[in-house]
């Protein structure tokens, strides 16, 4: 009788620690479904595609913005990587305020990655100076304006432009994962040489908000509830709003670089609302939310005083 007790204890414990053991593997099992899978980095060629506006310009609400959304509907964000710039006058141009002043309500700064993001692009200046809208670049190279003789950019000619772009064998791929904590933005890149180059490469996170709604002129009437697309708000280079560039001074990769070479970045920003800015000035403010917020990152190739765009990716 006692042998038998002691036979059973045993049965009951070894069921006990093979149920406690198939537990543990399902629950491995499950941590290898949920974990986040490694950056691999995709043999693909993207386009750039660059709309310079201005919410005050008739002619960027009525065709320069349908151009720009018409394209990117037709081609998708893996083909192309859209950046709405806005100009110096245009409503959606980002501001920060500093510290000093951050309770004055006129105390506004346009962030001084602007003036570094015009050089970067082919836009030429017209006769006053400045930037003539709406404006396209693609791929280092400039499209025109949609005014008057120089009429040339249609979401047909962006389009044409992408497919061809994009039949190249890249030198270089892009893959970045975006990750939000609070008000906190993190994007992890990885660039992988598919050919052996020689250069100075760099590389930037510009954070757009996919979609916001706000004041645009189209065709010389004013509306408060167009929708604008990749709106550029920040670039992450500097992790602060009040301290930002777009390249930086230092190359990620550098010199005789063989194929095959691998490189990881890694790029934060906090964003800060800025609440305090007079309501005359009619901004249209940049709401952050996790689900509206998307990074363009990009890779440049320098040469001479000159950034090239090479290849990017769309972190979403």
């Amino acid at each position: 009788m006692k042998a038998s007790n002691s036979y059973l204890l045993l049965l009951i414990i070894w069921i006990a620690l093979l149920g406690a053991c198939n537990k543990k593997l399902m629950n491995q099992e499950e941590d290898i479904v949920n974990a986040e899978p490694d950056l691999l980095v995709e043999n693909k060629q993207r386009s750039l595609l660059v709309y310079l506006s201005n919410t005050e310009n008739a002619m960027c609400g009525y065709l320069g913005g349908p151009n720009f959304k018409e394209a990117i509907k037709e081609k998708g964000t893996n083909e192309v990587i859209p950046l709405n710039v806005p100009s110096f006058i245009s409503r959606l141009t980002p501001y920060f305020k500093r510290e000093a002043s951050i309770r004055h309500q006129d105390s506004v700064f346009i962030p001084p990655l602007f003036t570094e993001i015009y050089k970067l692009f082919p836009f030429p200046n017209s006769n006053q100076g400045g930037y003539r809208v709406p404006a396209f670049s693609i791929n280092n190279e400039y499209l025109g304006t949609v005014l008057g003789v120089n009429y040339k950019v249609s979401a047909g000619t962006i389009i044409n432009r992408v497919n061809s772009h994009n039949l190249i064998n890249p030198e270089l791929g892009v893959v970045a994962r975006k990750t939000i904590v609070g008000n906190t933005i993190k994007v992890e890149v990885k660039s992988k040489f598919f050919k052996s180059v020689q250069g100075d490469y760099y590389c930037s996170a510009l954070v757009m908000e996919k979609t916001r709604v706000g004041r645009q002129n189209v065709d010389s009437t004013f509306y408060d509830y167009y929708e604008h697309n990749y709106v550029l708000r920040a670039s992450m280079l500097g992790g602060k709003l009040d301290n930002q560039t777009v390249i930086g001074n230092a190359p990620f990769a550098s010199g005789e670089i063989p194929s095959g070479t691998e490189f990881d970045k890694v790029f934060t920003l906090d964003y800060v609302d800025y609440p305090y800015i007079n309501p005359d000035f009619n901004i249209i403010r940049w709401f952050f939310k996790p689900e509206n917020t998307v990074v363009a990152v990009i890779v440049w190739r320098k040469s001479g005083s000159r950034f090239y765009y090479v290849n990017g990716f769309l972190a979403k």
